[in-house]
């Protein structure tokens, strides 16, 4: 599941509640253009719910 930076999506109770179902994040911006918007939305709910590495998808090599 994307946290987006953007659009601040998904709220922190339903990424808490995905946690708990198990599922693996990743985060993203949806950027059309180069007006990056940071990571600070992805950043503040990795630190809100608890997040660690175990939670994130990483490709395989």
């Amino acid at each position: 599941m994307e946290i987006n930076n953007r659009y601040e999506i998904p709220s922190a109770d339903f990424i808490k509640r995905a946690k708990k179902a198990g599922v693996s994040f990743t985060v993203g911006t949806n950027n059309a253009d180069e007006n990056f918007s940071g990571a600070k939305y992805a950043l503040d709910m990795i630190k809100k719910c608890n997040l660690t590495e175990s939670d994130f998808w990483l490709p395989v090599k």
